[in-house]
């Protein structure tokens, strides 16, 4: 069968994979229409599904696949990855808005909802990545009823429902949500995925499945829509920029903040010791040392580039393009440096070359000599210049933070109870 009329399949009773398989055409024309508004969402200890709606970069996904993690990534449909931050979310309708940092992919075209009351055994499509896959998979199935809610479908988590810590009006309205239900193959990783229609409109959210694997729940889209809609948003999620944990930048600041005249102190004795040491390099040391410039310049070059050319926010291209322009010095300075070095005559040769040209008595030859002798000394500090620039733009590099962090989330209407979540362990 050609290509083109197969498509990443996850059907009922049948084996998760990312091959395409044979589809109906219907299938193959929504998933090539609608499978690039699909994002697979991380976060530090999670994976789910999300697509696009509502204004250019803003990801609709469910609330549990967030909660807890200060850190979220978009990942579209070309593997390339992005920094997010939440927009708003609904703990009980279980909904959040994404909003992707930096560039917009050109290909995360809004989807459309659709209220209509389907009949049963109408056919429907679920999208998403289940089990965290990187292929976006299509999963189709059968209507099976427009209302049902948690506490039919999830007989055991309500054997528990009442031990767990939270808030006793939050419980309530949580149970009082309605869900879509469909005949569907889902799995973790589907949630916050769409489930469509025939015409590729989006019915409800993937919220849930059952153990066995062949229904899925879905938060309709009549809920969706109005919290798309709502001026009143539930939550403040305030972001800040902050560097790795293990970054030299970060591991430099806290040792600052915690004694400033030491470090002050060691880092001008670091600099002091470096200037004498390279002022008063020898022949093999220096040639030795502009080797590893060069060496160490052009291996990390390799990482730098591809890092550059995906960059898809400010912070990031600024970051990778100091990395690139210091590898680069690292790469041109070692070199030169070696040119310069290993190049230059012993001083028994100057002599003896000095002593050839006088002896000739051709003040061409004499001048050349000294020429060559004075630019290749030159060679050799301008070598060292570009390696200690190349160094300085790494560590420069290093101090721009690109972590994008959720550092509070805090209730607008002033009280400090926690989101409401399932999967609380305390």
């Amino acid at each position: 069968m050609p290509d083109d009329q197969k498509i990443p399949l996850l059907e009922l009773g049948g084996k998760l994979t990312e091959e395409p398989q044979k589809a109906d055409p219907v299938s193959v024309r929504l998933y090539n229409e609608i499978s690039p508004s699909i994002v697979r969402i991380e976060t530090n200890t999670k994976t789910g599904s999300g697509f696009a709606i509502g204004k250019p970069g803003e990801i609709v996904t469910n609330f549990h696949v967030l909660v807890g993690d200060p850190e979220v990534f978009v990942i579209t449909k070309d593997g390339e990855r992005h920094k997010a931050r939440v927009k708003s979310a609904d703990d009980i309708k279980d909904l959040a808005v994404l909003e992707i940092e930096g560039s917009i992919p050109s290909t995360l075209k809004p989807l459309s909802t659709s209220t209509a009351v389907l009949q049963e055994n109408e056919v429907v499509r679920a999208l998403g990545h289940p089990d965290g896959v990187t292929t976006a998979i299509l999963s189709p199935g059968n209507w099976l009823e427009n209302t049902s809610n948690f506490k039919r479908f999830n007989k055991a988590l309500m054997a528990d429902f009442a031990s767990l810590k939270l808030d006793p009006k939050d419980k309530e309205l949580f149970l009082q949500n309605e869900l879509l239900h469909a005949r569907v193959h889902m799995r973790p990783g589907n949630s916050g995925g769409p489930c469509i229609d025939k015409a590729g409109r989006v019915l409800g959210v993937s919220v849930y499945e059952n153990v066995e694997r062949t229904d899925g729940y879905f938060v309709p889209s009549a809920d969706l829509k109005a919290f798309l809609e709502s001026d009143k948003p539930k939550f403040k999620f305030e972001y800040e920029w902050q560097h790795a944990p293990d970054s030299l930048a970060a591991q430099f600041l806290t040792s600052y903040n915690q004694r400033p005249a030491l470090l002050s102190s060691l880092v001008g004795l670091g600099g002091w010791g470096a200037y004498r040491a390279y002022s008063g390099v020898g022949r093999f040391s220096g040639g030795l040392s502009g080797a590893t410039a060069a060496y160490g310049g052009l291996g990390l070059l390799f990482d730098d580039l591809p890092a550059l050319q995906h960059a898809n926010n400010q912070r990031d291209f600024y970051k990778a393009g100091l990395h690139t322009l210091g590898d680069s010095a690292l790469l041109a300075g070692g070199l030169a440096r070696n040119w310069g070095i290993a190049s230059r005559l012993s001083p028994a040769g100057v002599a003896t070359v000095d002593l050839l040209a006088a002896g000739s008595g051709n003040l061409a030859a004499q001048a050349s000599v000294q020429v060559a002798e004075r630019y290749l000394t030159r060679a050799g500090k301008a070598g060292l210049v570009l390696i200690a620039a190349g160094i300085t733009a790494k560590l420069a590099s290093d101090l721009i933070p690109d972590r994008l962090v959720n550092t509070k989330t805090l209730r607008t209407d002033g009280t400090s109870r926690r989101p409401f979540y399932l999967g609380y362990k305390d």
